[in-house]
């Protein structure tokens, strides 16, 4: 018996249907250390990760996404470049295996959209391994990279050396700083 022709088979990526995702990382210890990442896509996962029930998906039940990266990046012969995805942080993609939902892989990441909230109100989920802790629930708004924090990477004079964000022009520390922005006397540095 001969194999089907690639437009025949529904499966074929470009011949199926585009099927995107948002999702949420909720591990990046990849074992193959192959830049792969765990995410929970809404509306293909539940939101239920940690009861046990009937409905529910554990991070460890969730496929290894693959992650896009620049052209810049060769990816392969030990050229290339690593992802700088932690949990929590938001993601687009797509299936390539299109509604089977098994063979995700990762276009972009984005950001939260700044200055919508008054106040600080992510989540400490107290993640310190590269996994979102179990007990966690889905689709939070997290406090990436807890356990470094505070960085002050991203952080103006009033919020040196503290937890959570203060800065009177963005209290929910969701605007992106880099040094191009640096609104702020200083440099951006790590201590």
């Amino acid at each position: 018996m001969t194999e089907p022709l690639a437009a025949a088979r529904p499966d074929f990526f470009g011949k199926d249907s585009f099927t995107p995702f948002i999702g949420q990382v909720e591990d990046v210890n990849d074992p193959l250390k192959s830049g792969r990442v765990k995410v929970r896509c809404v509306g293909w996962h539940p939101k239920d990760r940690t009861s046990g029930g009937e409905d529910c998906l554990k991070t460890d039940e969730l496929p290894w996404a693959r992650t896009g990266m620049p052209v810049t990046h060769a990816q392969q012969s030990r050229i290339g470049g690593k992802h700088g995805l932690v949990p929590g942080c938001w993601v687009m993609g797509f299936f390539l295996d299109g509604e089977e939902a098994q063979d995700p892989f990762i276009m972009c990441t984005f950001n939260h959209t700044a200055k919508t909230s008054n106040k600080d109100n992510r989540k400490d989920t107290g993640g310190k391994d590269g996994t979102l802790p179990q007990g966690t629930e889905a689709f939070n708004k997290t406090l990436t990279a807890s356990s470094v924090q505070p960085n002050i990477s991203g952080r103006t004079k009033s919020e040196a050396h503290k937890k959570g964000f203060n800065e009177p022009a963005d209290n929910a520390g969701d605007t992106v700083h880099t040094d191009a922005d640096n609104h702020w006397e200083g440099t951006l540095k790590s201590e």
